[in-house]
């Protein structure tokens, strides 16, 4: 009896049975295409902070690299992984407990043919511009520093760094360690292969500002030879990413046991 009082209506308003079926006829489709739509993927590498590129915000610290790991994913409404992590690379920021921390993802997303540009969650994806994704255990933005079609290529080339300091303390050449390394997450990246001392002098001033034979400080004049992996880019060694390598440069190494703290750079061989 319902069914045909439905009928009888839609027979006495031709324009609701119209409108009915233009509705049904755009749900149906809606569906279609989200069903069997061919999903285009795009190889993000994002560098986690603020979002945008200008803004000199606070580095992620320990908590958040610790919490993010490769496979870690996010999901749209309906339970499909639209973002995946597929490898976290960090290094520590001098002496500080904060990370440059890099997430390479593999993205589902949209592309214009028109604009040649591909979007993620409503966003436009291009290098330099800020990017928001919602994991199931953390939320995080960043900036893309490099996009692809493709599966990046991670050539590395190892090269021998000698690093010196001058005016430097006895404990500092104890507490560097032959076959100390460090590794990024993904691959190791820094190995201390040898080191040696010589001992120098440093004059300091007294408590009136002079210096004498009486305020000599005993220091030490430290090299250290390191293999370290970096990429090509440009006929330039860049190490971590974007930090580049030249000599008389101060680097940001920092090993599993070591800080090298104002060292600078000799040579590169």
């Amino acid at each position: 009896m319902r069914m045909k009082h439905i009928a009888s209506l839609l027979k006495k308003n031709p324009l609701v049975f119209l409108f009915a079926c233009a509705l049904l006829a755009v749900v149906v489709l809606a569906a279609g295409r989200t069903l069997f739509k061919k999903d285009t993927y795009v190889y993000a590498r994002v560098k986690l902070g603020q979002g945008l590129w200008w803004v000199a915000g606070a580095k992620p610290n320990t908590w958040m690299v610790s919490a993010i790991r490769p496979g870690t994913a996010e999901v749209d409404l309906m339970g499909k992984e639209i973002a995946k992590v597929m490898w976290v690379r960090y290094y520590p920021w001098y002496t500080s407990n904060q990370y440059d921390v890099y997430l390479t993802l593999k993205l589902v997303a949209s592309y214009n043919k028109k604009t040649r540009q591909y979007t993620y969650n409503r966003s436009t994806l291009s290098v330099g511009s800020p990017v928001d994704f919602n994991f199931s255990d953390i939320q995080v933005s960043g900036t893309v520093v490099e996009l692809s079609s493709r599966p990046f290529e991670e050539k590395m080339t190892e090269k021998t760094i000698v690093l010196v300091k001058k005016g430097s303390y006895a404990w500092e050449y104890e507490g560097i360690q032959i076959g100390d390394t460090f590794f990024d997450g993904k691959d190791t990246v820094l190995r201390v292969i040898d080191k040696s001392a010589m001992d120098t002098a440093e004059l300091t001033n007294d408590m009136y500002g002079n210096a004498t034979v009486n305020t000599v400080e005993a220091k030490k004049y430290l090299i250290v030879k390191m293999k370290v992996k970096v990429k090509i880019i440009n006929n330039l060694y860049v190490y971590g990413e974007e930090s580049i390598l030249i000599p008389g440069k101060s680097p940001n190494f920092t090993t599993s046991r070591f800080s090298f703290n104002e060292f600078a750079i000799e040579s590169i061989e």
